[in-house]
């Protein structure tokens, strides 16, 4: 099966653009509008979102963009355990990182079939006869109506808060 990927990005509010993108081999961040389109049988192409709230969030996002590629290449899937200890051990130690953070969203084939795999609230679309959300937001609030708890509607906007993500933590443990 041949699959066509298309990809667009911009930057948001912040004066630099935190968002990367990855479409097989390459990675596209910049500061203006870049679409991209790709024909392949298999492929490998993943979001990565820098949360705005932390620091030096847009070389996390390309960086967990870069360990994505690494990892399919090399076992033809991508362990989302697995790519955020290579991301500890890429980044953790380099000054200004701690606390660093990128939500995923990556599709990839597998054998006949297309793996989907997101953490945070970048999101997956199928796109036939309209626009289809695939993925859930990892966010307070969808935790809330999965138990039930909230209904669609007014909410304060803390609700929203992400619970997974992508994060650098620098941890260091005392001897005694």
């Amino acid at each position: 099966m041949t699959y066509q990927i298309q990809a667009l990005t911009w930057r948001g509010g912040m004066p630099y653009q935190q968002d990367a993108v990855l479409v097989n081999t390459k990675i596209y961040q910049h500061k203006g509008v870049i679409s991209a389109l790709s024909e392949c049988d298999d492929f490998c192409v993943a979001v990565a979102d820098g949360v705005a709230v932390s620091p030096k969030s847009d070389i996390t996002s390309r960086t967990l963009l870069q360990l994505v590629q690494t990892m399919y290449d090399e076992q033809g899937a991508v362990d989302f355990n697995g790519l955020q200890h290579r991301l500890n051990d890429t980044l953790a130690d380099k000054a200004g990182f701690d606390g660093s953070s990128s939500t995923l969203v990556c599709a990839y084939t597998d054998n006949d079939s297309v793996m989907i795999k997101h953490l945070g609230d970048s999101r997956a679309y199928l796109y036939r006869n309209g626009w289809h959300c695939l993925t859930k937001d990892h966010s307070f609030i969808n935790e809330l109506k999965a138990q039930d708890l909230a209904e669609d509607g007014d909410h304060a906007s803390c609700y929203g808060a992400l619970t997974g993500y992508f994060v650098l933590m620098n941890w260091v443990m005392s001897q005694q």
